[in-house]
């Protein structure tokens, strides 16, 4: 499955922006090499933990992504054979003009990086960002999750 998406940094939301759904986001990385990757993410919501495993290649505006749901035992397990710390963040989805919007909010550096997924290329190529949006990060490797939890790691 393919996973197209563009990034951006963000300042602040304008007034009047609320999420629909708010999630808690912990996700660690059990292997990186070159643009693949295989990570363990859990996601809290409304007080229901969820856990998924992800393997991911490529870079830039288009990935392939394979996810899958794994137990709470299996994500312990993973989590802890993981280099240690994972990456915590607050992720709030909001929609925009038909797009799905999410904004991460990093616990670890302090980040505000936006997110938007899209159906084809052509959509994403031709989406114009609006004015609260900062500097297009899409194409740049230090803000992949990947490399600030590299980071971390150092």
């Amino acid at each position: 499955m393919q996973e197209i998406e563009r990034k951006f940094l963000i300042g602040e939301l304008p007034k009047g922006m609320s999420p629909f759904e708010t999630k808690t986001v912990y996700q660690n990385y059990l292997t990186v090499h070159g643009i693949e990757e295989v990570r363990i993410r859990k996601q809290v919501e409304g007080g229901i933990e969820k856990f998924d495993m992800s393997y991911k290649s490529g870079s830039g505006m288009i990935r392939n992504e394979i996810k899958f749901d794994i137990s709470k035992e299996v994500f312990v397990d993973l989590d802890n054979l993981a280099l240690k710390p994972g990456v915590e963040k607050y992720r709030r989805f909001f929609d925009y003009k038909g797009y799905d919007l999410m904004i991460d909010i990093f616990v670890n550096p302090e980040l505000v990086v936006a997110e938007i997924e899209f159906e084809s290329e052509q959509q994403a190529k031709e989406f114009t960002p609006p004015s609260w949006f900062g500097e297009e990060v899409t194409h740049l490797k230090e803000y992949k999750t990947k490399n600030i939890w590299r980071g971390l790691i150092q």
